[in-house]
């Protein structure tokens, strides 16, 4: 090797080396500004009129659960902070009396999507008021999918008071509950407005186990260069085919639909490799109506395996369902979502506020 080659290589070495110990600089810098700020929400959740006038009890609440997340990664962390919090939360609720009002979730009924929408609204409502969020059931699969914080109570709370829904929209009652009185979640909250203050908390507890997103990455490895803009399209049939949901204002999936949004993508990113992977509940339909040599089709057999693939994905096309939209949204790339859904004139485009629904920086075509 020539002595040229040679300083290359060691420089290479000192390279990878400083990374590394910059990575493992920067776990400890984050876990210290953690603490920091974790103490200092705690410190002043001592003194009665700040916590009078803030949602101290959601704050101490989700900061044990956060810092429980951090702790299995960092095992080899004090839990100074945990305990910490712990004996404040205590304390506090002996003080003061207050981490006594409850938002409670009843409701278990629907699919993975259903579900996920309302226990985001949950959290969102419980952080924007400072509420306990609790819900009575912990028997929904997806309570399987993620790492959920310690919601579940199967006691209710007494004398709670129940915030129906009228219709498929975002209502803003919910921004003017009484904060001394227990209240009950019900309906749908099928609207990203719900957790609009609580993004960050959603997208955390949402995080799929790795037994799922490692199986989704390794399936995207083997069919992507390292340069590839991965897709996924989610196309749903099933249900949507039924003459009921059909005359609901539902659209079974529309191939040139797919077309659009594909070569959307395609021109997007004309200058890359950019590769598609299907999920779907109907893929012998898939096959025949959408193929090419950018086309790969999910090998999973699981919902939950077919949604990882849906989050580890760049980007996200989506049909119809909230199962779609979850996967899309906690994908984090661009959205491209079917506008013709629903049918106009419909009784479902009659009950729901597109807005509410869509958020703003997804693309209808």
């Amino acid at each position: 090797m020539s002595y040229r080659g040679m300083y290359a290589s060691i420089i290479l070495l000192a390279f990878v080396y400083v990374i590394y110990i910059f990575k493992e600089d920067m776990f400890i810098l984050y876990d210290a500004i953690y603490q920091r700020q974790t103490n200092s929400n705690i410190s002043m959740c001592n003194h009665r009129n700040y916590f009078q006038r803030t949602n101290c009890c959601f704050k101490i609440f989700w900061a044990k659960y956060a810092y429980q997340q951090i702790k299995k990664h960092h095992a080899q962390e004090e839990l100074e902070v945990m305990n910490h919090t712990t004996v404040a939360h205590r304390n506090i609720t002996r003080e003061n009396r207050t981490c006594n009002t409850f938002l409670t979730l009843n409701d278990p009924q629907g699919g993975a999507g259903n579900v996920m929408f309302k226990i985001a609204a949950l959290i969102g409502v419980a952080k924007r008021h400072g509420f306990l969020p609790r819900t009575t059931f912990d028997n929904h699969r997806i309570f399987k999918w993620f790492q959920l914080p310690p919601i579940y109570d199967k006691f209710p709370a007494t004398n709670s008071i129940l915030v129906k829904e009228e219709r498929h929209e975002y209502q803003t009652v919910i921004e003017t509950l009484d904060t001394s009185r227990n209240w009950t979640l019900g309906g749908f909250r099928q609207s990203w407005r719900y957790f609009a203050y609580a993004r960050n908390e959603v997208r955390q507890m949402f995080t799929l186990k790795t037994e799922y997103t490692d199986k989704a990455k390794g399936f995207l490895r083997n069919i992507s260069s390292q340069d590839a803009v991965n897709v996924c399209v989610h196309v749903r049939r099933g249900d949507m085919l039924q003459e009921v949901t059909i005359k609901r204002g539902n659209l079974p999936t529309d191939p040139a639909y797919l077309k659009r949004s594909m070569d959307f993508f395609r021109n997007r990113f004309n200058n890359r490799t950019v590769n598609f992977v299907i999920i779907s509940d109907d893929m012998k339909w898939c096959k025949i109506s959408t193929s090419g040599p950018d086309v790969f089709y999910s090998p999973f057999q699981t919902d939950v395996l077919d949604f990882a693939l849906m989050v580890c994905c760049d980007h996200v096309i989506v049909t119809i369902g909230t199962f779609g939209w979850w996967g899309a949204w906690l994908s984090g790339g661009i959205t491209v979502y079917y506008s013709a859904w629903p049918t106009k004139g419909s009784s479902l485009d009659r009950d729901l506020n597109t807005s509410d629904y869509f958020p703003d920086n997804w693309i209808g075509l």
